[in-house]
C-alpha cells in the first residue's frame, strides 16, 4: 500500500508542469513511503476494526486471539472462546474481523463415541442441529456429499459421522484450508484429512461447473449471516450462491433422491427463488419438497433457519424423523418449529402460503410484503437487499413480517438512515460533497481556468466519467462470476482494462493525424465489442466457468481487451479537441471527467440494485452513445472555429 502510494506521487510529480518545487518534494516524500515497509520490524500492519463484531476486538484486548493469517482473500482470526453452551473451548474462526465467522469444535477424531452422544447432545460438538439435518436423515446410506463453505468443518464432521462415503468440501479461503489440514488437524480430529475427504479451494459454483459428480446431498452452511447486514455490510455485494441460476445448478448436481440443505437468513426468500428455478428446471409441486425448520428464540431473531429441498417427496416417516431430532433436549436453550410442512401444507404451523412455492408470486401479494421477496437473479443478485423503504417494518396480517423471521431488518436501524443502507449513503456524500470540493473549488479561483464549457463539451466529459466507471464496475461483477476469487477478478479486470485503455489512448494519438473520420473509430469499436460481449456473455460464462482458475484468468482478459482498449480513446481525443480552442478547457476537462468518474460508480451501483446488470450495462453503453454525438457536434464546431479564423 505504501509503495502504491509512493508511485503516485511520483507520478503527479511527473505531471507537475516543470514546477520544481512540488517535483521534489514528491520525490522525497515518495522516497519515504517507498523505504518504509523495509524499515518496520513486522512486514504487515495489524488493523483493528472499528467495531466489535462477534467479539474480535475483546478477543484481542484480553489475549484470546492465538493466530493471524493474512490471505488474498480475508484477514482470518483464530480466537479461542468458550462455544454456546459454556462446556468447551473452540476455536472461532473469524473473517475479516468478524464479518464473517466459522468454529472449529474439539473433537478426538472417534466418530464411535460421537455417535453415541449425537442427538443428545449437539451444542459441544456442532454450532446447532441445523448442520446436521440432512446426515443424520440420509445417515443409512452410502452417500456422497458436496459442501460448498466447508471453513471450520462442523458439516464435513457432521457427514462423517453418519457415513459419508466422498466428501467435496469446498472452501474459497486458502487460509482456512490450511489450518484446518495442519495446525488445527489434531484439534478438529483430522476430518479434512480423512481419506474420504476431499477439499479444494475455489468457489462453489465454479467447481458445481467442472464436475460431472450427482451428490444426495449438498450442503451450505451460511458463514455470512445477518449480522454483517444489520452492521451496513452485504447489501451491495452480490451472492451468487443464492440466484435462481444457482438453485438450479444444486438440483442439477443432486441424485433423484438427493437433499440441498441451506442455513441462511430470511428463508422466506429463499424459498421464492428455489422455487422459481424448481419451475424453470420443468418440475412441479414443489411445497411437497420443502422443509424448513426455525428456531424459537422470542428477543432473536433465527439468522440461520434449516431450509432442506428433498429431489423426491418428503415423506411422513421422514418428516417425523426430522421432528424428533430436533425435539431439543433440556440441556440445550434453542427449540425448534417447523415452519413449512410438506406432508400437512394446510397447517397453522406453516409460515408461508402456497403462493411461495408455485415459483411465480403473485404481483399483488409481492406488493403487501413489507420487504423485497422477489428471486434474486445472476443478473440482479443482491439477495441481502430487502429494504423497501426507509421505515421500520410492522407486523400486519397478511405481510409476512414477524419478529424471528425477518426482525433482523429492523435491528439495523439505529440512526436515521438504516445501518443496511448508511454504506449507500455515505458514497453519495464522499462522491458528490468530497468530490465537488476537491476537483472545483481550484479551479474556480484558478485564474487560467475562468473559462466557459459549452454544453457539449461539458456534457462529452461527463458522460464519459459515467460510462466508463460503469462499465468497469459490471465488467467486474459479471466476471467474478467466472473467476470466483475476489482479488483475482479485480485485479484481473482493473489490470485488463487499465492496460488495454492506457494502449488505446496511447494509440489515439495515431488516429487525430489521419482525419477527422478516423475519430470515430472509438466509438464504433465501443458499439461493436460492447454488444458483442453483452449477447455473448452467457456464452463465455457456461464455457470458462468449467475451466480451471489459470484459464479463466487468461481468456476472461482476451474477452475484455479490445473493448478496453477503444475505451481509452474518447477521453485523449476530447482533451485534444477543446485544447485547440482554448487550454484553458483543459482542466475543466479533466475535472468534469474525474468527479463523473467517481459519482458514476455511485450510479452504477443504485442501478444495478433497482435494474440489474443488464440494464446498467446499457446504460453505460447508452453514455458512449450519446458521447459520439456530443463528439461529432464538438468537432463540427472546432472545424467552423478553424475556418472563421482563415
Amino acid at each position: 500500500m505504501l509503495i502504491a502510494a509512493a508511485c503516485g506521487l511520483w507520478a503527479s510529480g511527473l505531471f507537475s508542469d516543470n514546477d520544481w518545487k512540488w517535483a521534489a518534494t514528491t520525490t522525497v516524500t515518495g522516497l519515504a513511503l517507498f523505504v518504509t515497509p523495509f524499515l518496520l520490524p513486522s512486514n504487515s500492519f495489524d488493523f483493528r476494526g472499528f467495531d466489535n463484531k462477534r467479539g474480535v476486538i475483546n478477543a484481542q484486548e484480553i489475549g484470546a486471539r492465538e493466530k493471524v493469517v493474512w490471505d488474498p482473500v480475508s484477514k482470518i482470526e483464530v480466537i479461542s472462546q468458550l462455544n454456546t453452551g459454556g462446556e468447551n473451548i473452540v476455536k472461532h474462526i473469524a473473517y475479516d474481523g468478524g464479518t464473517q465467522s466459522s468454529f472449529i469444535f474439539p473433537f478426538s477424531g472417534n466418530f464411535e463415541m460421537l455417535r453415541k452422544e449425537i442427538p443428545a447432545s449437539v451444542m459441544n460438538h456442532f454450532w446447532q442441529r441445523g448442520v446436521l439435518a440432512s446426515h443424520y436423515i440420509k445417515q443409512e446410506e452410502n452417500k456422497s456429499v458436496l459442501i460448498i463453505g466447508s471453513a471450520g468443518g462442523q458439516e464435513t464432521k457432521a457427514a462423517l459421522l453418519f457415513g459419508a462415503k466422498k466428501i467435496d468440501a469446498v472452501e474459497m479461503v486458502n487460509a482456512v484450508v490450511r489450518l484446518g489440514k495442519q495446525e488445527y488437524a489434531d484439534f478438529n480430529g483430522g476430518i479434512f484429512n480423512d481419506p474420504k475427504v476431499s477439499v479444494h479451494v475455489g468457489e462453489g459454483r465454479a467447481f458445481l461447473r467442472r464436475t460431472k459428480n450427482k451428490y444426495d446431498i449438498i450442503q451450505i452452511f451460511s458463514n455470512h449471516t445477518s449480522s454483517s447486514i444489520a452492521a451496513g455490510n452485504g447489501i451491495i455485494s452480490p451472492v451468487y450462491l443464492q440466484t435462481v441460476e444457482a438453485y438450479k445448478e444444486y438440483f442439477g448436481h443432486l441424485t433423484e433422491g438427493g437433499i440441498l440443505h441451506i442455513n441462511h437468513h430470511l428463508y422466506p426468500r429463499m424459498v421464492t427463488t428455489a422455487a422459481k428455478a424448481w419451475r424453470e428446471s420443468g418440475r412441479n409441486e414443489f411445497q411437497k419438497h420443502v422443509l424448513v425448520f426455525e428456531r424459537n428464540r422470542e428477543k432473536i431473531p433465527d439468522t440461520l433457519p434449516t431450509l432442506l429441498v428433498k429431489m423426491s417427496p418428503w415423506t411422513t416417516q421422514e418428516v417425523e424423523k426430522l421432528k424428533s431430532f430436533f425435539l431439543v433436549p433440556s440441556n440445550e436453550t434453542w427449540s425448534f418449529s417447523l415452519v413449512a410442512d410438506p406432508i400437512n401444507p394446510a397447517s397453522n404451523d406453516n409460515f408461508l402460503n402456497a403462493d411461495f412455492f408455485t415459483g411465480r408470486l403473485p404481483k399483488i401479494l409481492e406488493n403487501n410484503i413489507p420487504y423485497n421477496i422477489f428471486p434474486p437473479t445472476d443478473d440482479r443478485p443482491f439477495f441481502n437487499f430487502f429494504r423497501k423503504n426507509m421505515n421500520e417494518i410492522v407486523a400486519e396480517e397478511g405481510n409476512y413480517y414477524r419478529y424471528k423471521t425477518t426482525g433482523f431488518i429492523n435491528n439495523s436501524r439505529t440512526w436515521f438512515v438504516p445501518n443496511d443502507l448508511k454504506s449507500l449513503f455515505f458514497m453519495f456524500i464522499v462522491s458528490v460533497l468530497i468530490g465537488s470540493i476537491i476537483l472545483f473549488l481550484p479551479l474556480k479561483y484558478k485564474k487560467i481556468c475562468r473559462v466557459k464549457m459549452s454544453g457539449k463539451e461539458t456534457g462529452y466529459f461527463c458522460l464519459l466519467g459515467v460510462g466508463f466507471i460503469t462499465f468497469e464496475f459490471v465488467f467486474i461483477q459479471m466476471f467474478i462470476k467466472i473467476i470466483g476469487n475476489p482479488l483475482y477478478s479485480f485485479s484481473t479486470i482493473i489490470f485488463t482494462l487499465l492496460l488495454s485503455a492506457g494502449l488505446g489512448s496511447l494509440a489515439s494519438e495515431k488516429l487525430m493525424t489521419q482525419g477527422r473520420h478516423y475519430t470515430k473509430v472509438p466509438f464504433l469499436g465501443i458499439l461493436f465489442f460492447g454488444l458483442s460481449l453483452y449477447l455473448s456473455f452467457d456464452y463465455i460464462f457456461s464455457n470458462l466457468l468449467a475451466m480451471e482458475l489459470p484459464y479463466r484468468i487468461v481468456l476472461s482478459s482476451i474477452a475484455l481487451f479490445p473493448i478496453g482498449f477503444f475505451l481509452g480513446m474518447p477521453l485523449p481525443l476530447g482533451i485534444k479537441t477543446v485544447s485547440a480552442q482554448s487550454r484553458q478547457k483543459v482542466p475543466w476537462a479533466w475535472a468534469l471527467n474525474g468527479f463523473f468518474t467517481v459519482f458514476g460508480g455511485f450510479l452504477a451501483i443504485v442501478s444495478a440494485l433497482f435494474f440489474g446488470f443488464k440494464i446498467t450495462f446499457m446504460i453505460a453503453f447508452t453514455c458512449y452513445c450519446l458521447a459520439f454525438v456530443a463528439f461529432l457536434a464538438m468537432s463540427k464546431q472546432q472545424e467552423t472555429s478553424i475556418r472563421g479564423t482563415l
